[in-house]
């Protein structure tokens, strides 16, 4: 009988080191997944006293550490870490003046909830701005992509690109905003 409460002990014992094991794993995981980045970019058309332009936001739960952006207007690639806004607009045909421009400095981290302006129209009531900005997003290939860490190191990619393919109705619903702007 003691043998085989011995062995019974024994099995047990198994079983609750395989428990502990498997739920340290899981605890493990969790806090991975927890401090995660998700980072997306998109473009805005809002009118005035919104956003428009081109942003990027970090919607996971952790820092997004950056090790490479860049960006492309019609095939054509630029690094985000750089200031080459002047050039690549201009190789577009979109007038640089009517935007404010940032870049991402390799290293940057982009915090939780955080939107960050890429380019953003600078003044929404100059016609000729809004003009370049709905053409900008309304008649070039834009795509971004980058590649960035999680606090645990884990790497991680986004490659985003956008053609809006609704130029008529954005460039219509902006000028309304803007002739009306209740």
């Amino acid at each position: 009988m003691s043998h085989s409460l011995s062995t019974a002990a024994l099995g047990i014992s198994a079983l609750a080191l395989g428990f502990t094991l498997w739920q340290g794993w899981t605890l493990i995981e969790h806090n991975r997944l927890s401090v995660r980045p998700h980072v997306i970019s998109t473009p805005y058309i809002e009118g005035p006293g919104a956003r428009n332009g081109l942003y990027i936001v970090n919607l996971g739960l952790g820092p997004a550490l950056l090790t490479n952006v860049s960006i492309s207007f019609d095939g054509t690639a630029y690094d985000l870490s750089t200031d080459f806004w002047e050039e690549a607009l201009a190789a577009i045909g979109i007038e640089p003046g009517c935007f404010s421009r940032s870049w991402l400095p390799m290293g940057a981290a982009i915090l939780v909830d955080q939107e960050i302006a890429l380019l953003a129209m600078r003044d929404v009531s100059v016609p000729l701005c809004l003009h370049e900005s709905l053409k900008l997003l309304t008649e070039h290939r834009i795509e971004v992509a980058m590649e960035y860490g999680s606090l645990y190191g884990e790497q991680l990619s986004m490659t985003q690109g956008f053609e809006l393919d609704s130029p008529r109705q954005d460039y219509a619903r902006a000028l309304r905003k803007l002739t009306d702007p209740r």
